[in-house]
């Protein structure tokens, strides 16, 4: 088993870091480069270049003649006819037009705007935590390290008693389980590598810097919690939904009216000196068979079910503010017990209990509890420290906000 781990472990390419990059750069480019927020751009310059061709006059309707006119006892005439008609929007329809399509382009806004922020938060979550891998690499690879000592020393050393024997095979299966937790962990970093390449579109490994001096003070939370009904997308997007819905009402308030008509024409009789005969004329709809009485209705109730999701949305967001609230402080507790500077003592002492051992001064069994302990440490130290960034990362995403708040350095 030990050397098919070996093999597997061989098989693995080999770790190595490329250029180094702080966190706030790593959400810059991951947000500047996603192909999510290049598309969702692209919809904004789409529904804004439509916006600029909405409620504009439609184009003229023109009609133009040529025929004979036949009379009893004369001569047959030829006659030209022409004539042009403007189409005009009813009074007011073009304001409701625009204000429709100001609401597409907030809607597309509102996209762009939270792709770039999704995009960023995940880029500097996915660094951070390969980060912290790292630094779960580093511990086992000295694990591994002190280990093979003791494991030499057994070999050096005959083992003519049970329990010695029983005691070697008890550090060979701490090295079997050393080896699998590496090629575990090491799989994880290179997944994690690769999601952070593809945020930021590189082929590259990038090396996060992060000095895991963590602050655990957040922002004020009475000042982010102002802005959760200002910038959160959903609720955002749900205030553009409703702009959207009553001016679907106004429309459908001048649907039964259709479009003005203005116009003029010339009527041409005869080739020479013929008669010419010139009108102007005005054209409506007659409100007789669609009143509106359907799509009036219709606009009006999807206006209702609008403002009643923007009720579920408010709420939605408190309950979800008080879930996330609750989350951080619990991290926070945990990471005040487990914070970095515990890594180092916890270090020295299993250094210290590797030194009793090949004194014969503690046990087999004293020296694994020893290094289970501290492994379990070090690794909650980490992982603590990537779990509260989570939290945080919620509490700025709820507020629609970059994760600008140095919560390393």
């Amino acid at each position: 088993m030990r050397k098919l781990l070996f093999i597997a472990c061989l098989l693995i390419p080999h770790f190595t870091w490329g250029k180094s990059m702080t966190l706030e750069k790593i959400g810059q480019l991951a947000a500047e480069r996603s192909d999510q927020v290049q598309a969702e751009v692209k919809l904004l310059e789409s529904e804004k270049t439509l916006r600029h061709g909405t409620g504009r006059f439609a184009n003229p309707e023109t009609n133009f003649q040529v025929g004979t006119l036949r009379s009893e006892g004369a001569n047959a005439m030829a006659t030209i006819e022409a004539a042009v008609m403007q189409p005009i929007p009813w009074p007011g329809k073009r304001s409701a037009l625009m204000s429709q399509a100001d609401a597409l382009v907030g809607l597309a806004s509102v996209s762009t705007e939270e792709a770039k922020t999704l995009v960023q938060h995940a880029a500097i979550l996915t660094a951070f935590h390969l980060a912290a891998l790292g630094e779960l690499a580093k511990h086992s690879s000295e694990r591994k390290s002190h280990f093979q000592l003791i494991r030499n020393y057994f070999q050096n050393h005959p083992q003519a008693s049970p329990s010695q024997r029983i005691d070697a095979s008890l550090i060979e299966s701490q090295m079997r389980l050393l080896e699998k937790g590496i090629l575990e962990l090491d799989q994880e970093r290179q997944s994690a590598a690769r999601l952070l390449a593809f945020y930021l579109g590189t082929a590259e490994t990038i090396e996060p810097v992060v000095a895991w001096e963590f602050l655990s003070l957040i922002p004020s939370l009475t000042s982010l919690k102002a802005k959760l009904l200002e910038n959160n997308p959903d609720w955002k997007r749900q205030e553009v939904q409703v702009q959207l819905a009553e001016s679907r009402v106004r429309l459908a308030r001048l649907e039964p009216w259709g479009d003005l008509g203005i116009g003029g024409g010339l009527r041409h009789e005869g080739i020479a000196s013929g008669n010419r005969f010139y009108w102007g004329s005005f054209s409506m709809a007659l409100p007789l068979w669609n009143r509106g009485q359907f799509s009036g209705p219709a606009a009006r109730l999807l206006l209702g079910a609008e403002k009643k999701k923007a009720d579920a949305v408010r709420n939605r967001l408190q309950q979800q503010w008080d879930d996330v609230l609750g989350q951080i402080e619990t991290s926070g507790l945990i990471l005040s017990q487990f914070p970095v500077s515990l890594v180092e003592p916890s270090e020295k002492i299993f250094d210290d209990a590797q030194r009793e051992f090949l004194k014969g001064r503690i046990t087999t069994t004293t020296l694994l509890q020893t290094d289970s302990q501290v492994h379990e440490t070090i690794e909650t130290v980490f992982r603590s420290q990537v779990t509260y960034l989570e939290r945080i990362s919620q509490i700025f995403l709820l507020v629609g906000e970059p994760l600008t708040w140095k919560v390393a350095r």
